[in-house]
């Protein structure tokens, strides 16, 4: 297994206790049933709600580090194995209404017989309604779409596609 921390955010989220986007992600997490989808195991909590903990699926490394590591060669057929499991994990997400808005190779991670899986749901949320607005403060800079660069409050699966 994997254990990640969440930090309890400003000082009034502290008194209140647990902040709105770690209840947000731990909300989505829950829901979540998919083989490409990072499975929570587990939360807890230390004392306070300010202080809790979610136990993962362990994976051994990240696509990241996959790309970058020098001494693996990634074949044709390791790229489409990792392009549609992205996909297949992403198409589950969507048809349940979930934008992750924050997809980067360190957030699939992969395990030894290599099983893709998407994580890191802190930036995801729940899609749908037609006049909501969003922030365009999502996804790691170099991963944004243009529509975000540009500052678009209504956006949908397209950010994920990207």
């Amino acid at each position: 297994v994997a254990v990640k921390k969440i930090k309890a955010g400003s000082r009034i989220e502290v008194q209140d206790g647990i902040n709105r986007t770690a209840l947000r992600e731990i909300k989505i997490l829950q829901e979540l049933t998919h083989r490409n989808c990072i499975g929570l195991l587990d939360v807890f909590s230390q004392g306070s709600m300010s202080n809790v903990s979610l136990v993962f699926d362990f994976m051994d490394t990240d696509l990241e580090v996959i790309i970058k590591d020098n001494t693996i060669i990634l074949t044709t057929a390791n790229i489409k194995a990792y392009m549609i499991q992205t996909l297949q994990g992403l198409e589950y997400l969507h048809l349940n209404w979930i934008l992750h808005r924050d997809l980067k190779p360190n957030n699939l991670l992969v395990n030894a017989s290599g099983t893709l899986k998407i994580a890191d749901f802190g930036l995801a949320k729940l899609y749908g309604s037609p006049n909501r607005l969003n922030t365009h403060q999502v996804v790691t800079r170099w991963y944004r779409s243009p529509e975000l660069l540009f500052g678009a409050k209504q956006y949908s699966i397209c950010v994920d596609m990207w």
